[in-house]
């Protein structure tokens, strides 16, 4: 029917009805997808965010359908939505840390991860996977995986100090 035209636009279905009357009237209904979470309103500056990450299978929240975005992340759901993010090839790989076991949801993550030298443990032998992870070890290990491009010399901050390991 020529009277109505569908359309998707910014993810939302868009379902325009014209209506033949004397004023020559449109209806316009917006056809939304349901948040993807309970606790990620659709008007939050990381709704989108959330969404995409989704729908890439980086994330799935925390398994109750709720995402918990203002929770810190743990250096285990870092290196594992990196892992997502990089197609979560599964590696053949020796396991050098004693807190991490093979059924744990991020085993295969951090796997993956020491062996392209994009992570490493607290100790030798600790990897602290329930630990949050702080901003310097969160830009490191994306810094890593992008195959640690040069620094950039006219960004300084005055609280990063040469020579940390985030430095870089």
């Amino acid at each position: 029917n020529e009277n109505i035209a569908v359309e998707v636009k910014d993810g939302k279905t868009i379902l325009t009805v014209n209506v033949k009357n004397a004023y020559g009237a449109s209806l316009e209904i917006v056809l939304a997808k349901a948040p993807p979470f309970t606790d990620v309103p659709v008007d939050s500056f990381y709704f989108d965010a959330v969404e995409w990450a989704v729908e890439k299978e980086i994330t799935a929240g925390i398994g109750d359908g709720t995402f918990l975005p203002n929770r810190a992340v743990t250096r285990a759901e870092i290196v594992t939505m990196l892992w997502c993010a990089a197609g979560a090839e599964i590696v053949d790989a020796e396991n050098p840390f004693t807190d991490v076991n093979e059924g744990d949801y991020f085993y295969n993550a951090v796997l993956w991860a020491v062996k392209n030298g994009y992570v490493y443990g607290v100790t030798e032998t600790k990897f602290a996977p329930n630990a949050a992870a702080t901003r310097a070890e969160a830009i490191t290990f994306l810094w890593r995986a992008e195959g640690k491009p040069g620094r950039a010399e006219d960004v300084v901050f005055s609280d990063v100090e040469d020579n940390r390991f985030y430095t870089d």
